[in-house]
């Protein structure tokens, strides 16, 4: 684990646009690690009431869940998604990285709150947030699940802090 790795500038290479996520999650980011770390705090509490012995150990345990959990959501605000010649990279965090062709882009939309975001070979590619924009593609990407399962790709909606610049860029591409 990397753990201070999300704690330095994002590596954007000079041949690629970056487009950030960050912002549209921070506060609820920011919500959640506050509530994991108030349970640190009382669990450690009744546990050390209860069962003395393994209060350090169980301490131990969930700090290191806790700075798991910051530096998961700090890896949001430095992983942006980046925009090259020939594809797109979409990124969400340290959690998932794909990479789609511009040549096989068919159509970019801005989700509405009907988009059918739920169904079998669409990628929700945005962490705590609705997807504000949706990328339709031509030809279907595999990659693998977290079950380690093949699953077919078709739509790709992430979350982004300007959705509008993405569009735009990605016009060229798009019939």
């Amino acid at each position: 684990m990397r753990l201070w790795a999300s704690l330095t500038a994002p590596n954007i290479p000079p041949s690629a646009r970056a487009f950030s996520y960050g912002r549209s999650v921070g506060l609820v980011s920011g919500v959640l690690l506050a509530a994991a770390g108030v349970e640190l705090l009382v669990s450690d509490l009744v546990v050390e009431l209860f069962v003395p012995k393994i209060a350090g150990a169980v301490l131990l345990i969930e700090a290191v869940g806790v700075v798991s959990l910051a530096n998961l959501f700090l890896s949001l605000f430095r992983h942006p998604i980046l925009l090259f010649d020939q594809h797109l990279v979409v990124r969400l965090g340290t959690l998932l990285s794909i990479q789609a062709p511009l040549k096989d882009l068919r159509a970019v939309e801005t989700a509405t709150g009907g988009a059918d975001t739920r169904r079998r070979g669409f990628l929700r590619a945005s962490a705590l947030a609705h997807p504000n924009l949706i990328l339709h593609l031509r030809k279907t990407l595999i990659r693998r699940d977290r079950w380690r399962r093949f699953v077919e790709i078709d739509a790709i909606g992430p979350c982004l802090d300007d959705p509008t610049a993405l569009r735009d860029a990605l016009r060229p591409w798009v019939d």
